[in-house]
């Protein structure tokens, strides 16, 4: 599954609206190319979503259709509505097939030029998705305390990355959460470019969407035209525990800022 594909779109269940007695933890670890590998821990509650990665942290807050994004360091923060993401993704769809219409060397000048203008969650859509499909390579693998399934993902027929499933019913606490999980997934399916790179967001109906992988996925690599690993995303540890309601608050004493504010660079 692509980094891309973890917002899938998705309709509200009866369990959404059930109490949660607690807060389902996830924790993972991502590692680029030779980098060492970072670790991001999300909680999904009855109350939204956090997910701490490094120097960002993000909350959702379904009850206010508020995705909020915050720079613990700078104190300041992005906003956007459901709404808003979803004009944002139509925006650059457009802008994305008006370049495609350049010549070549234009349109990839282009392309940097505009990715560069955009916040570190966005970038340009490609106009045709792939076709992707998933052939299993073994059964019953080993990573950690659980028992996967091993796929080889591949976009037009070529292999682009392996992904470890399990089942949904393996992984305890999970289906509590179910609810919450789909609206988070239904809301960040319109964000355009690779956004939250977790493939845990791939909330996908699995017999409703034959181009997602079976199961949930333990571990994730993405590879290159020559299969070598680009990079690895891997499920550490998933727990219920108590967590302080306030952590899905926006702080006080934070700053706005636009959303569309380009990053500086370096």
């Amino acid at each position: 599954m692509t980094k891309n594909q973890c917002w899938g779109a998705f309709i509200l269940t009866l369990l959404w609206i059930l109490p949660l007695s607690a807060s389902l933890v996830i924790e993972s670890s991502e590692q680029e190319g030779s980098d060492a590998p970072k670790t991001s821990r999300m909680i999904l509650d009855s109350k939204g979503l956090r997910v701490e990665n490094g120097d960002e942290i993000l909350l959702f807050r379904p009850d206010k259709d508020l995705l909020w994004i915050l720079q613990p360091k700078t104190k300041t923060y992005h906003q956007l509505s459901e709404t808003e993401l979803t004009q944002m993704a139509d925006s650059l769809k457009q802008m994305q097939s008006q370049l495609d219409q350049l010549p070549p060397e234009q349109r990839a000048q282009l392309e940097i030029l505009l990715n560069h203008q955009l916040p570190n969650s966005s970038t340009l859509p490609r106009t045709t998705p792939p076709q992707v499909t998933y052939e299993k390579l073994a059964s019953g693998v080993k990573l950690g305390s659980w028992t996967c399934d091993h796929y080889a993902e591949k976009e037009n027929g070529t292999k682009v990355g392996e992904v470890w499933t399990v089942p949904f019913t393996s992984l305890p606490g999970m289906t509590e959460f179910t609810g919450m999980m789909k609206r988070v997934g239904r809301f960040f399916s319109k964000m355009p470019g690779p956004g939250m790179d977790n493939p845990f967001f791939s909330f996908d109906d699995v017999a409703a969407n034959s181009a997602a992988a079976p199961g949930y996925p333990v571990k994730d690599q993405r590879l290159d035209p020559q299969g070598a690993v680009i990079s690895t995303w891997e499920l550490k540890r998933l727990s219920e525990e108590k967590i302080d309601p306030s952590l899905f608050d926006l702080p006080t004493g934070y700053e706005l800022k636009p959303f569309m504010e380009p990053e500086p660079q370096s």
